[in-house]
C-alpha cells in the first residue's frame, strides 16, 4: 500500500516549510528515499511505502526534538477557521494538544499508522507569500492528509528563528524558509545546523532581541546584521567551518517576516542575501567588526542616559557599514568613525571618574571604552583596503 506526501501549492508558505522539514533531514535519508523527496517538489506529490513514511516520520521527530528542547520560540495559533490547534490535535491518539514539543513525538506515531486521514490545512501554513492568491474562503475548505501536514509543521518549528519579536506596537516571527530549488533542499540541514547554534548560551534570535532595543536601527537591518553576527560566530566558535563554505548558499534561502494576527500577515519576504557582505569583510580581514558593532551597540543602551545620542550613532554606523560595502558610500562611513571617536572619548571619561571612585559599574564603562575603540579602528581598516 502506497500513501501520498503532498507537497503544498506554491501559493501557501507551508511548501516552504515541507521544504525545510525535508531539507533537514535530507541527508539522513537512504538515496531512494532522497529520490523520492526531490521528485515530490519538482512534481507537486510522492508515493511512499508504509516504511517509508516511518522512516521520513522517525527521523524528522527524532532531529526536531534535538531542536525543540533549546528552541525558545514557537509557531504561532490562529483563530480564523477551524483553529490550529485543534486540527493538530486531531492527529494525536489523545486528541489534545500538549505543547509543540510534545505534539511532535505524539503525531508522530499517529502519523505512521494513519498517514492519509485528512484534516483541515491549519491557517499557520496559509500565509501566501509568494503570489496574489488571496481566495481565502476557498483555502479555509482546503484539506491536508497526515502526512503532509506533519512534515510542514515540523519543517514550521525548523525554520522559525525569531518569535515575539517586538518593534514598537507590532508583534512579529521571523522564518527562514529554502526557496524549493532542489539545491536548497540538499543543502537545508548545513544552514539549519548553523541558524541553532547557540555560543554561551546566545543564539540568532537573543542577538536580533538586543539589536532591536536599539529604536534607531531599522527592524529590516537588524535582522540582515544579526542573522550575519550569528552565522560568523556560529561558524568560528561552534561548527568550525569556514564561511567560504556557506558563500552563494545564503541565497537560496528567504527571511519572510510576519504579523499574527487573526490569520499571518505576510508583511515582507526577501532573500538572505548575506555572502556578498560576509566575503567582502573577510576580504578586508574585518569581520570582527559585526563583533563589536554589535558589543557597542549594546552598551550604548545600557549607558543611554549618561553617553548622549549613543544609540543613534551605533545605528549610523551599521547602516554606514552596509552603505559603504553595497555602495561605496564614503561620507556616511566617515561620519561613523568621527561620531564613535567621540562616544569612546566620553567612555574613556566616564571609566576614569567609576574607577577613581571605584564605583560598580567601571569595569562596563572601560568595556565600552575599548569597544568603541576597537570599532574606530576596524572602521579605518574598512576604508583603507
Amino acid at each position: 500500500m502506497s500513501f501520498s506526501l503532498r507537497i503544498l501549492d506554491d501559493r501557501s508558505i507551508g511548501r516552504y516549510f515541507q521544504a525545510a522539514a525535508l531539507g533537514y533531514i535530507f541527508p539522513l535519508l537512504p538515496s531512494s528515499l532522497q529520490d523520492k523527496v526531490l521528485e515530490g517538489f519538482s512534481q507537486g506529490s510522492t508515493s511512499l511505502t508504509s516504511t517509508e513514511v516511518a522512516t521520513i516520520i522517525n527521523t524528522l521527530s527524532s532531529e526536531v526534538s534535538k531542536v525543540c528542547q533549546s528552541k525558545r520560540s514557537f509557531p504561532r495559533w490562529y483563530l480564523a477557521g477551524v483553529g490550529d490547534s485543534k486540527i493538530l490535535a486531531s492527529i494525536t491518539f489523545k486528541g489534545e494538544f500538549e505543547g509543540w514539543c510534545n505534539w511532535l513525538i505524539s503525531a508522530a506515531q499517529f502519523t505512521i499508522k494513519k498517514p492519509d486521514i485528512e484534516v483541515r490545512t491549519p491557517m499557520f501554513l496559509k500565509a501566501y507569500v509568494f503570489s496574489k492568491y488571496r481566495d481565502v474562503g476557498k483555502a479555509e475548505k482546503e484539506d491536508i492528509n497526515a502526512l503532509s501536514l506533519y512534515v510542514a509543521a515540523v519543517g514550521a518549528v525548523v525554520s522559525l528563528v525569531a518569535g515575539e519579536l517586538r518593534r514598537g506596537e507590532n508583534v512579529y516571527e521571523l522564518y527562514v524558509v529554502p526557496d524549493t530549488s532542489l539545491d536548497s533542499i540538499k543543502e537545508a540541514f548545513k544552514l539549519y545546523s548553523l541558524l541553532h547554534i547557540s555560543i554561551h548560551d546566545e543564539g540568532l534570535e537573543d542577538i536580533l532581541r538586543g539589536l532591536l532595543r536599539n529604536e534607531s536601527l531599522s527592524y529590516e537591518l537588524a535582522i540582515i546584521f544579526a542573522t550575519a553576527l550569528h552565522v560568523y560566530r556560529a561558524s568560528l566558535s561552534a561548527a568550525k567551518m569556514s564561511l567560504s563554505g556557506f558563500y552563494n548558499l545564503f541565497e537560496r534561502y528567504r527571511l519572510v517576516n510576519i504579523k499574527p494576527e487573526m490569520r499571518p500577515q505576510v508583511q515582507w519576504e526577501r532573500p538572505l542575501s548575506l555572502t556578498p557582505l560576509l566575503k567582502q569583510l573577510e576580504e578586508r580581514r574585518v569581520l570582527d567588526l559585526l563583533y563589536h558593532l554589535y558589543t557597542c551597540t549594546s552598551y550604548s543602551i545600557k549607558f543611554a542616559e549618561r553617553v548622549e545620542r549613543a544609540a543613534d550613532i551605533t545605528a549610523q554606523c551599521i547602516s554606514s557599514m552596509f552603505a559603504y560595502l553595497e555602495a561605496g558610500s564614503l561620507d556616511s562611513l566617515l561620519a561613523c568613525v568621527a561620531s564613535a571617536t567621540r562616544v569612546a572619548e566620553k567612555f574613556s571619561e566616564l571609566c576614569y571618574k567609576a574607577g577613581q571612585a571605584k564605583a560598580s559599574d567601571a569595569e562596563s564603562l572601560c568595556s565600552a571604552e575599548r569597544e568603541f575603540k576597537f570599532l574606530v579602528k576596524d572602521i579605518a581598516k574598512l576604508h583603507a583596503f
